[in-house]
């Protein structure tokens, strides 16, 4: 609270962030430190805490100072990641997307980001309440280097291969 200017805080490195064009919300992909990516969320509608947690939790894990669990943000009153992974399977280096409002129907609100790690593409579907069950797309490393994701004017998701220099679109 002692600037103005600071909207949200406690993230380390935001890489990538979009609003959902359906309602405005917020997701913004963080990079982890040592063992944990994340996807955080902000209503649109805002909230009283505005604390995403780092450096004291990495994920829903103990960031600095070290601890143990996976209670850290009810530990500290901070903002959960909505979304996790660890660094696992080459995994290393989250990218930020977009939850998908276009053509194709049975992606509608599921949440699509990547590592450039691993150059994977993932989706986040919704289980029906807050939480999210993370599948593969099958996009691999193959395709060239997750770098960033871009949404078309009718809502079309877009990935930039940034080892290839192409855009893929769904």
């Amino acid at each position: 609270d002692a600037c103005a200017e600071i909207w949200l805080y406690g993230f380390r490195n935001p890489w990538r962030f979009s609003f959902d064009r359906a309602n405005g919300d917020l997701w913004i992909g963080d990079v982890g430190e040592g063992a944990w990516e994340e996807i955080s969320y902000w209503p649109a509608a805002g909230g009283v805490n505005r604390d995403f947690g780092y450096p004291k939790c990495e994920g829903n894990h103990f960031g600095r100072p070290s601890g143990s669990g996976t209670n850290c943000p009810a530990s500290n009153g901070s903002v959960a990641a909505l979304i996790e992974y660890s660094h696992d399977d080459m995994r290393c280096s989250i990218v930020g997307g977009y939850r998908y409002r276009g053509p194709i129907a049975p992606l509608n609100g599921h949440y699509f980001f990547g590592d450039s790690c691993s150059s994977e593409v993932f989706i986040g579907a919704q289980d029906g309440g807050s939480s999210y069950t993370v599948f593969p797309t099958g996009i691999a490393p193959g395709y060239g280097t997750v770098a960033a994701f871009g949404e078309g004017q009718n809502g079309e998701l877009y990935v930039v291969d940034h080892l290839n220099g192409r855009i893929w679109r769904f």
